[in-house]
């Protein structure tokens, strides 16, 4: 597999290799369809999944940051 994958698509073999990784472990690594097509169909929608998913994580992060810097601004301008 690291002779045959394509340098200079991906650059970082490892990151790609984490994502799968990660993956798998969030949404099982079996797949239930039997044809090729729908197999492509639910690795595709396992991906999309998965990208929700970090969406989503990162705004609930940036969200509680946001409004954790304004409490803070509100106490030191007193309203509070």
């Amino acid at each position: 597999m690291k002779r045959n994958f394509p340098i200079d698509v991906y650059h970082q073999r490892n990151k790609s290799e984490t994502i799968v990784f990660v993956t798998k472990q969030l949404m099982s690594d079996e797949i239930t369809s039997r044809n090729k097509i729908t197999q492509d169909n639910e690795i595709l929608l396992r991906l999309i999944a998965y990208n929700t998913y970090r969406i989503i994580k990162i705004e609930f992060v940036v969200w509680t940051w946001f409004l954790q810097s304004q409490k803070k601004y509100a106490v030191l301008i007193g309203y509070f």
